[in-house]
C-alpha cells in the first residue's frame, strides 16, 4: 500500500482531482502531472476509498487502469455509489463492451491510453470548464430554497439560519442549480442529463435518479416524502420553492 498525498494549490482554489491507480508507479507519474494544475490525490488499492471520497470532495476522480477487469468495473461503480463527480476512465482496452460496462458503472468518460500528458490535461480542463460554465450561464448568486435554507451555487453550499453549511458535489450542485433556474417547471430527465453531463450519458435515468436521491438526503427533511425536489411521474423532476 502507498499512502495518498496532497499536491499544493498553485495559489487560489484549485480544482480537486483524485487519482485512483492500479499501478504505484505509472499513477505517481500522472500525479506530477496533475500536480502542474491541480491539487491532486493519489489512492492505490490497499487506501479506503470511500473515506476519502466522503471527506475530501473531489471535483473530479481519473481511474487509471490497463484493462478492465472486472475488479476495474466494480470500482467504477463504487466511485459513483459514494460521490457523483465526473469520472474519467484512463485505459488501454478497445474492448467495446468492456467499455460500455464502465460507461454503465458511472464513467463519464474513457480515454484511450497512450495519452499524452498535455492532452490528458486538456481533456481534464474541459470536463471541469464545463462544470464552470454550466454554473455560471445559471447567473444565480444566492437563492432561498425555503425554510432557513439559502443555495450558494459558487461556493457549492446550503446554509441555514442556525449557521449550518452542507456541501454539494459538482454535480449535484448543477442539479440544483438547473431545477432552481426553472422552478415550478418539470425537466425531463433527458433534458436534465444533456444539461449536467454536457453529452448524452448512457443509462441517463439511473444516473439521474442517484443524484436526485443524494440531494435529497442533503436538502429535504424527509426524503421519503420531499419538500423541495419532487418526482412528476415518469415526466421528469421539478423543484418547488
Amino acid at each position: 500500500m502507498y499512502s495518498p498525498f496532497l499536491s499544493a494549490s498553485k495559489g487560489g482554489v484549485s480544482a480537486r482531482v483524485l487519482v485512483v491507480g492500479e499501478d504505484p508507479q505509472l499513477s505517481r507519474s500522472w500525479i506530477a502531472v496533475m500536480q502542474q494544475e491541480f491539487d491532486s490525490l493519489l489512492l492505490g488499492p490497499g487506501d479506503d476509498l470511500s473515506v476519502w471520497l466522503a471527506g475530501w470532495l473531489p471535483d473530479l476522480v481519473l481511474v487509471d487502469t490497463f484493462r478492465l477487469s472486472p475488479i476495474t468495473i466494480e470500482l467504477i461503480a463504487s466511485i459513483r455509489a459514494n460521490i457523483t463527480a465526473p469520472i474519467l476512465l484512463l485505459c488501454a482496452q478497445e474492448d467495446e463492451i468492456a467499455i460500455l460496462q464502465a460507461y454503465q458503472a458511472g464513467a463519464d468518460e474513457c480515454v484511450a491510453k497512450p495519452i499524452s500528458p498535455v492532452l490528458l490535461l486538456a481533456k481534464i480542463s474541459a470536463c471541469l470548464r464545463r462544470i464552470q460554465v454550466f454554473l455560471s450561464q445559471s447567473q444565480i448568486d444566492r437563492f432561498s430554497l425555503g425554510g432557513d435554507l439559502i443555495f450558494f451555487p459558487l461556493q457549492r453550499t446550503i446554509n441555514n439560519s442556525s449557521g449550518g453549511v452542507v456541501k454539494l458535489t459538482n454535480l449535484e450542485c448543477r442539479l440544483l442549480s438547473l431545477l432552481v433556474l426553472y422552478s415550478g417547471r418539470t425537466l425531463s430527465t433527458e433534458y436534465i442529463a444533456s444539461r449536467i453531463w454536457g453529452h448524452p450519458v448512457v443509462g441517463d435515468q439511473i444516473l439521474v435518479k442517484n443524484v436526485v436521491y443524494r440531494l435529497r438526503r442533503k436538502i429535504e427533511p424527509d426524503t421519503k416524502h420531499p419538500r423541495y425536489l419532487l418526482t412528476m411521474g415518469d415526466r421528469g423532476y421539478s423543484f418547488q420553492p
